[in-house]
């Protein structure tokens, strides 16, 4: 299953999703990284397998949101039951699992994520912001003083 488009290095892409299954528990979609959408030999595992990786919640879906397309196994938003639907699996998990490691060559296909993700950290455009207004309200202020004080 394809999940997303992704341009790398010129080459266009997506993520390559592979169901985990595991006896007596839901299935688990598994994020198994960027592979290009043609050309490249897929690393596929065979039996049994451990995956190391970090919880991905699903995708809300919106007005905005593209089309997938389930006959092709192509999907833009991570939707664990919609995505499951089209393999004919049983009702998953409602989040999914993105394969980690950091050890994997480079040239690794699929390519899978190397870290944790970062959250989001907008501090300092915050404090520029605020500390920008501030002192655009003292030199507001500095000149209206100085007009009243020149005009008195």
């Amino acid at each position: 299953m394809r999940l997303g488009f992704e341009v790398r290095q010129g080459i266009p892409g997506s993520h390559l999703l592979t169901p985990l299954l595991r006896p007596g528990a839901p299935p688990l979609l598994v994020d198994r990284g960027w592979a290009p959408q043609t050309g490249g030999t897929l690393d596929r595992p065979r039996g049994e397998v451990a995956v190391i990786g970090y919880p991905r919640p699903a995708d809300t879906r919106d007005w905005n949101s593209p089309s997938d397309t389930p006959a092709e196994r192509r999907f833009y938003l991570f939707d664990p039951l919609a995505i499951a639907a089209a393999l004919e699996l049983p009702k998953p998990e409602p989040f999914g699992l993105v394969a980690l490691d950091p050890t994997a060559p480079a040239a690794a296909l699929p390519s899978p994520a190397r870290a944790m993700p970062r959250p989001d950290n907008p501090h300092l455009g915050y404090a520029i912001t605020w500390f920008g207004l501030a002192a655009a309200l003292l030199g507001v202020l500095g000149a209206v003083f100085w007009r009243g004080r020149r005009s008195g």
